[in-house]
């Protein structure tokens, strides 16, 4: 068994709160002597995403790295 679940959500705004809730519970247990580094990309989904990190707690974002990719 691989240990991996399929996990379905109603909309994209619920997918992007369950994402950023994970996401901000890793920066949590990081170690704030490093950098940590972030590549983010466009579109209609991460922007959700961006804001809801914001929303749920920006000053976890505080020491973090941003980098701006573009997959084309």
């Amino acid at each position: 068994m691989s240990g991996h679940s399929l996990k379905l959500f109603d909309d994209a705004e619920a997918l992007a709160r369950d994402v950023a809730a994970r996401w901000l519970a890793v920066l949590a247990r990081r170690d704030t002597s490093r950098p940590f580094t972030v590549a983010l990309g466009g579109g209609r989904f991460p922007k959700l995403l961006y804001q809801e990190f914001s929303r749920q707690s920006a000053d976890a974002l505080n020491g973090v790295h941003f980098f701006w990719g573009d997959e084309r």
